[in-house]
């Protein structure tokens, strides 16, 4: 064996210092928001599937038939007034991802269902819930939602 000229030196065992447990408080910022994003999350999928099944497996832009399972819930203004009816329409996988929403055909399906005067209030209820942060809703407004969702559901 090769010596190489250094020495091993005893490692010395380390220090332990008590351990500080983390409590996890339900009133952190962090907290509240996770949680939110839970309840919002769990209230837009069963928003989505009621908003599918109405439309009985039509597509509002281009007319196709599929299943309602292989719909998408298409929005007409993004990021905001998710669980609006006027906002949210079944739209089917190729004009909802490959044609970006197909919103030429979707503004003229919702200027037939709605109007121009539809539209604008529409896109109003839009800016003034992004200018006064209506947007703010709590894990119990979701939890309702859930709950008027379900029962919605179960009479389609």
């Amino acid at each position: 064996m090769k010596r190489t000229g250094f020495k091993i030196k005893p490692r010395k065992p380390l220090k332990r210092t008590a351990f500080k447990k983390r409590v996890k408080s339900k009133t952190t910022k962090k907290y509240i928001a996770n949680e939110t994003r839970k309840w919002h999350d769990k209230a837009w999928t069963k928003w989505s599937e009621l908003v599918r099944r109405r439309a009985k497996g039509i597509c509002y832009t281009c007319g196709a038939t599929k299943d309602w399972k292989e719909m998408h819930a298409s929005h007409f203004i993004h990021d905001r007034l998710d669980f609006d009816e006027r906002n949210i329409h079944a739209c089917c996988v190729k004009c909802n991802t490959y044609l970006s929403g197909n919103l030429g055909n979707y503004a003229l399906h919702l200027i037939e269902d709605i109007g121009l005067e539809g539209i604008n209030k529409l896109k109003q209820d839009a800016m003034q819930s992004l200018a006064t942060g209506l947007n703010k809703v709590t894990v119990e407004d979701y939890q309702k939602m859930c709950e008027e969702f379900d029962i919605q559901i179960l009479l389609l």
